[in-house]
């Protein structure tokens, strides 16, 4: 077994002391910092938050070197005991990351442990060493009083672990499956609604499937003060950061909670266990490309609020909320002219997940929803209702396991079997093609009889004149420029940061805008220069509030029951 040791005790702000045991194979070592996490299909560079990391046996040093960024050799004598220690910083708090600041403790081991070629499927031991009465809550299993076993590497690095001085824990079931809510910061709604929102929509999740393949979840929430919105699937577990945590007895902010922890759930079927091929098992050494980041995380985020408006927990208005917000940021990325879906899902490892060049990509989130709400609407209409994409996603469920994965074609063919539809097409034209999925999204809608509202913005800047900001911490950034618009006739940019409003600082003009005024003096920073320009609005009216009405055709009721 290989023994890994966290010792969080009197460090330096944000450092974690790691001591890891094991038993050398072989003469040469080769010490692996995973260069990627699940979920997240980038460059993780987790290199960087390894300090000092040498080799020791008995206390003599061993050789060790770098032979690659994220690879050390170490030269041991085999069958003998070696320590490998380092110290870990951890200050960038998401639920992807390892964190520590004395109050919360957040260990996510793909990015805070090393492994070992040739060792791989040994079973592991964590040992958190904490403050006194601090509570730890991980879906390892527990060995001893701060120990914690995996059964390899690959469930080890996929079993986050988090600590704090007070958890709160709240339990569930469902087809004899326990589930536990474990909550760090203080949830200001009613738990018994909690309770029953999430009971709620796993239940539907569960009889989608037939069963979920873990005997027991966990959901590790860790509620902020300030705002935050991330989420993490693991192999049972998830953890969620949210807040500002006083809005969270709010319908938005609940309704983001809700959000994520199913989706979340979901991809306990769909990427922990129906895996495509080309991740089975996680190749943490190199970019690990693949395709069907579309069927990922777009089915995934389709179904995740599907399941929670079929299931109750969510209103016609709140579903439908959010499939408008789906179409809204697809009509607001021209990447969808530039680069196709499969594409884009290969280039997460290009730019990551931000918004990277302008115009160059689509999210694999957005479009691969949409194209999955498509191919629900397709095959409903197909089977008169008696089927639907939860109906291929549990026959792709079946023919799967944990080391066998699925290939594109398979998953194609697999809707073919279920209904006969231009599937070829579809895919030769949304996956593989630009520019085409808009017109199938709408002839969906109007095959269910959905009213698709096109009004104005309600954002005067975006309206008039055709750019949108995003605050960033005391900056205000261009997050979006519309073609032809008179903020990109005016040299705004992406990313530009503006300074002032007619004179007036962003906040302060943003509370007491004019709607009536017809232009602006901006003043901004693009690049490395100080620039100014005078945008004249042209009286068209920029981007779009759209909004969904519910339908009353007998496929609209097939698709919503």
């Amino acid at each position: 077994m290989i023994q890994y040791r966290f010792n969080c005790k009197n460090q330096l702000p944000y450092h974690i002391e790691v001591e890891v045991t094991l038993t050398a194979h072989h003469r040469f070592i080769k010490a692996i910092i995973p260069y990627w996490r699940p979920g997240r299909y980038e460059p993780g560079n987790f290199t960087r938050n390894f300090i000092g990391l040498e080799a020791t046996t008995h206390g003599i040093p061993l050789y060790c070197r770098k032979t690659s960024a994220n690879v050390f050799e170490i030269i041991a004598t085999e069958g003998e005991e070696v320590v490998i220690s380092y110290q870990l910083y951890g200050r960038e708090l998401t639920a992807g990351n390892t964190y520590f600041d004395g109050e919360l403790l957040l260990i996510n081991p793909v990015n805070a442990c090393v492994y070992f070629e040739g060792q791989e499927e040994e079973a592991c031991s964590i040992d958190v060493h904490l403050e006194q009465g601090w509570a730890i809550s991980t879906a390892l299993k527990k060995s001893g009083d701060s120990v914690y076993q995996a059964r390899d590497m690959q469930h080890m690095m996929d079993t986050p672990i988090m600590a704090a001085a007070n958890i709160d824990v709240l339990k569930y079931a469902v087809s004899g499956v326990e589930y536990f809510i474990h909550i760090i910061g203080e949830f200001l709604g009613e738990e018994q609604n909690l309770l029953r929102d999430f009971e709620m929509f796993t239940r539907k999740q569960v009889e989608a499937f037939g069963t979920i393949p873990v005997d027991e979840y966990h959901f590790l929430l860790i509620l902020l003060p300030h705002r935050a919105y991330h989420g993490v699937e693991h192999e049972n577990s998830t953890v969620i950061i949210l807040g500002p945590l006083e809005q969270l007895d709010e319908r938005t902010r609940y309704k983001e909670l809700l959000g994520v922890s199913s989706h979340e759930l979901y991809h306990t079927w769909n990427i922990k266990y129906i895996r495509p091929t080309d991740w089975l098992p996680y190749d943490f050494t190199k970019a690990d490309f693949s395709r069907l980041g579309y069927l990922a995380e777009g089915i995934t985020t389709y179904m995740g609020d599907l399941m929670l408006w079929q299931s109750g927990v969510f209103s016609d208005e709140d579903y439908f909320e959010e499939l408008a917000t789906l179409l809204k940021r697809h009509r607001d990325n021209e990447g969808r002219f530039a680069l196709s879906l499969a594409d884009s899902s290969m280039d997460t490892w290009v730019d990551g997940y931000g918004r990277g060049t302008p115009r160059r990509r689509v999210s694999i989130y957005v479009e691969g929803a949409l194209l999955a709400f498509v191919c629900d609407v397709w095959i409903i209409d197909a089977t008169k209702g008696s089927l639907n994409l939860s109906s291929a996603m549990k026959i792709l469920f079946g023919r799967v396991s944990r080391n066998r994965g699925y290939t594109e074609d398979q998953y194609w063919d697999i809707l073919a079997e279920v209904a006969e539809k231009p599937w070829h097409k579809l895919r030769k034209k949304v996956v593989d093609g630009r520019g085409y999925l808009e017109e199938y999204v709408l002839e969906a809608f109007s095959m269910l009889d959905l009213k698709l509202e096109q009004n104005d913005s309600t954002h005067f800047l975006e309206k008039k004149f055709g750019f949108r900001l995003l605050k960033n911490g005391n900056q205000q950034l261009v997050s979006n420029v519309f073609r032809g618009s008179p903020a990109e006739l005016g040299g705004l940019w992406f990313d530009d940061e503006i300074t002032s409003i007619n004179g007036m600082e962003v906040d302060e003009f943003l509370k007491r805008v004019d709607s009536s005024l017809s232009s602006l003096t901006i003043e901004f920073i693009s690049g490395f220069r100080k620039r100014s320009a005078i945008l004249e609005s042209n009286g068209r009216a920029y981007g779009n509030r759209l909004c969904i009405r519910s339908g009353e055709s007998i496929l609209y009721e097939f698709w919503k029951n």
